[in-house]
């Protein structure tokens, strides 16, 4: 791996995402129609691009690698893939799951990369963090004209009872943070000449199921929760535990579910 030094994220997201190893245990990864779908989205029309390219596809915040582990599952042999993540913690998790895959630490305001240098960007739960004209910009410097530009997310399934609640519920401790949920992002790119949406598709996708203890943990590894002081976390997490105790759903019920889909939207550089 290499790193720039020059790394540049908002104060939640660096306080946020600190623990590589609870995010890797609690957070959902991706159906398999999902990244065949995706990677299709990813190299559609790539055969009629000009040039030599460094790399097929360059992933933006991988994270620890939830969807990097998917992509490399299901990529076509040969295809050049590079993974990007700001966060020291976490591409470490990601290099010691996936040793094989090629690294850099960066934000995406700074990509080391020459300009039409990639034939796509594939970003996974992440452009929320940074959309604005700096990053978009940066993006498409180092895309060749007419490549792809990928965005998913795993999000709540609206349609469920228990989804719908948690989100009223949870809001007091998201304020302002960037989500998805806001839609801010979307704004951004409805108002930005830079990119223009192809396709934007709805799939079902990996449930969140476990015991009380589980959902709690598993909230820990969001950044309103993780970037609180300790006794706020403590609180926060005894708030939450309530919620699931009293809950219609639960019903004496050992487990709970939060029915889960994953939304993609294909872009292109205009």
């Amino acid at each position: 791996m290499s790193s720039d030094r020059n790394i540049s994220v908002i104060p939640l997201a660096k306080a946020g995402f600190v623990d590589g190893g609870n995010y890797e245990t609690y957070r959902p990864g991706y159906t398999d129609d999902v990244v065949k779908e995706i990677i299709l989205m990813a190299t559609d029309s790539v055969d009629l691009l000009d040039g030599e390219c460094e790399y097929d596809i360059l992933e933006l915040g991988a994270g620890t690698g939830k969807f990097t582990e998917c992509l490399l599952k299901h990529c076509p042999q040969g295809m050049k893939v590079l993974v990007t993540e700001p966060s020291n913690d976490f591409i470490k998790t990601l290099e010691e799951k996936i040793p094989v895959v090629e690294t850099r630490q960066c934000s995406a305001n700074k990509i080391p990369l020459p300009d039409n240098s990639v034939k796509a960007i594939i970003a996974a739960q992440c452009f929320h963090w940074f959309a604005n004209e700096e990053n978009i910009s940066e993006i498409v410097r180092v895309l060749k004209p007419g490549g792809n530009f990928v965005l998913v997310w795993n999000v709540l399934d609206e349609s469920s009872l228990l989804n719908a609640d948690f989100q009223k519920f949870i809001l007091k401790w998201i304020k302002d943070s960037p989500q998805y949920y806001d839609m801010r992002w979307k704004q951004f790119l409805d108002n930005c000449d830079q990119v223009r949406l192809v396709s934007r598709k709805l799939f079902d996708g990996n449930d969140l199921s476990g015991s009380i203890d589980h959902l709690v943990r598993l909230r820990t590894t969001f950044s309103y929760i993780q970037s609180l002081e300790e006794v706020q976390k403590e609180e926060a997490c005894a708030e939450i535990k309530a919620f699931y105790e009293n809950h219609p759903e639960r019903k004496g019920k050992e487990f709970l579910t939060h029915p889960m889909k994953t939304d993609v939207l294909h872009y292109k550089i205009s």
